[in-house]
C-alpha cells in the first residue's frame, strides 16, 4: 500500500509525506465502514441468522473498487399520526430525502399492511415535499410470506423481490443500483494526460470509473460521468 501511494502521489506532485497519515486513514475508514454496514445487515436478518452479515459485507467490500463515491442515508421508519415531539426530534432526518437523488423503499412482503405502510411512507414524503425522485421498491422478507398478492408498486421506477435472511435477490439489488446511478451519465473511454491526473478525483467522486490503466501517454480510462464533470476532461 505505500508504495502505492507513494507513486500515485509523485505523480500528482505531492509529497510522500502524508503517506503515513494517509494509510492510517484509510485503513481506520474502512474499518469504521465495515463494522457499520455488518450491523446494519445483522439489524435485517433474523436473529438466527445474523452470523452470516459478516459475509455479506465481505463481499459488497470487495466490490468497492467499482463502485462510485456515494452517500447513503438510512432514516427511521414513517409511522401514521407520529407524536409531534418525534416528528421535531426526526424531522432533519426525515427531511434528507429532499436532497437525494434516489429512494430506495424497504417493504416488509410479509406483513398483511404492507399496502397501508408504503400509503403513509408516500403520504408523509409529499407531506414533506419529496418529488420526482426515482425510486427502487424492495420487497423483503420474501421467503417468509404467507399470501400470494401481487407485489406492487406504482410509484416505483424499479421493483424487486429479495429476501435479506436467505440472501435471495441481492445481486439483482446491485445490477439495478448500478444501472440507475449511470442513468443520465455519459461513458468515456479517454487517456488523461499525467499533469492532469488529479481530473480522476472527479471521475471517482462524480460518476463510476470502470477501469483505469498506466500508459506511456497517461492514463487510460473507461468511466461513466454527469455532463458537469464530461465538460471537464
Amino acid at each position: 500500500m505505500r508504495d502505492t501511494l507513494t507513486r500515485g502521489l509523485a505523480r500528482l506532485g505531492l509529497s510522500a509525506d502524508a503517506v503515513p497519515q494517509l494509510e492510517a486513514y484509510a485503513a481506520l475508514l474502512l474499518e469504521r465502514i465495515e463494522m457499520a454496514l455488518t450491523a446494519q445487515i445483522a439489524l435485517a436478518l433474523p436473529e438466527e441468522e445474523s452470523l452470516q452479515a459478516s459475509r455479506i459485507t465481505q463481499s459488497i467490500v470487495a466490490e468497492l473498487p467499482r463502485i462510485q463515491q456515494v452517500l447513503l442515508t438510512d432514516t427511521v421508519g414513517f409511522i401514521r399520526k407520529l407524536p409531534h415531539h418525534l416528528i421535531e426530534a426526526f424531522k432533519s432526518t426525515l427531511e434528507e430525502a429532499k436532497y437525494a437523488d434516489y429512494i430506495i423503499h424497504v417493504v416488509d412482503a410479509s406483513n398483511p399492511q404492507r399496502d397501508k405502510q408504503m400509503y403513509i411512507v408516500y403520504e408523509t414524503l409529499d407531506h414533506l415535499g419529496v418529488k420526482n425522485k426515482k425510486i427502487l421498491t424492495l420487497f423483503n422478507k420474501i421467503d417468509i410470506r404467507t399470501d400470494d398478492d401481487p407485489l406492487q408498486d406504482f410509484r416505483a421506477d424499479h421493483v424487486l423481490q429479495i429476501s435479506a435472511a436467505e440472501n435471495a435477490g441481492l445481486d439483482a439489488v446491485k445490477d439495478v443500483l448500478q444501472e440507475m446511478l449511470r442513468e443520465d451519465k455519459i461513458y468515456i473511454e479517454r487517456v488523461i494526460p499525467y499533469a492532469q491526473a488529479g481530473v480522476l478525483q472527479l471521475v471517482r467522486n462524480k460518476g463510476e470509473l470502470v477501469s483505469e490503466e498506466y500508459v506511456p501517454e497517461g492514463i487510460s480510462i473507461r468511466a461513466y460521468v454527469p455532463m458537469e464533470v464530461y465538460g471537464k476532461l
